[in-house]
């Protein structure tokens, strides 16, 4: 009801809705929107992801998109300083640029590796068959710079469980996975 009024559609108990195929377009205009605003509202609330990457609008595009995304970051803008935090702290995933100062991010990943599971995603613009290759020997995946949101969310998803329906109300609202149940169950 409230989605026909907010087309200027009025609604009535005893007459039948009549509309004209402009407003059938805009519906479905809005509908199909709507739709897909909601595939774009993946969460990953509560993960953290370390950005390694010392070029600093790849950098601010990185944050930006997993800000979004409700991924706590900490950037990092060279290898040594990448494998300190990385091992005495605790991240979900850690996107490593190739080509740092200091160390390179494929020395880094190595010596991250040795000391921690942790997913690691090469972020690089070498993406010749040889190099893949060699960055996959020492990290999980490879991102291609430049890259778009799109190949960025593919690999998140890869990597990182997006918080269920369940766990966005307990967190909303503040509710015990017993109380989130009722509520789910209540709505159904």
């Amino acid at each position: 009801k409230d989605f026909f009024e907010s087309l200027k559609i009025k609604i009535s108990p005893t007459a039948p809705i009549v509309v004209d195929e402009k407003d059938i377009y805009e519906a479905y205009y809005k509908l199909y929107n709507l739709k897909k605003e909601e595939i774009n509202k993946i969460n990953f609330e509560g993960k953290k992801v370390l950005i390694v990457e010392d070029y600093e609008i790849n950098a601010a595009l990185f944050q930006t998109i997993l800000s979004k995304l409700g991924i706590e970051t900490k950037l990092i803008t060279n290898g040594e300083d990448a494998i300190k935090e990385a091992i005495n702290n605790d991240y979900d995933l850690i996107l490593m640029d190739i080509t740092l100062p200091k160390l390179n991010g494929i020395e880094a990943a190595k010596k991250i590796k040795e000391k921690k599971d942790i997913p690691i995603i090469a972020v690089t613009g070498n993406t010749t068959e040889e190099n893949i290759k060699e960055y996959l020997k020492y990290m999980d995946d490879f991102l291609p710079k430049p890259t778009k949101k799109s190949i960025l969310l593919e690999k998140l998803k890869k990597f990182l469980t997006p918080l269920s329906l369940s766990e966005k109300i307990a967190k909303k609202f503040e509710l015990s996975d017993e109380e989130t149940q009722e509520l789910i169950e209540v709505f159904k």
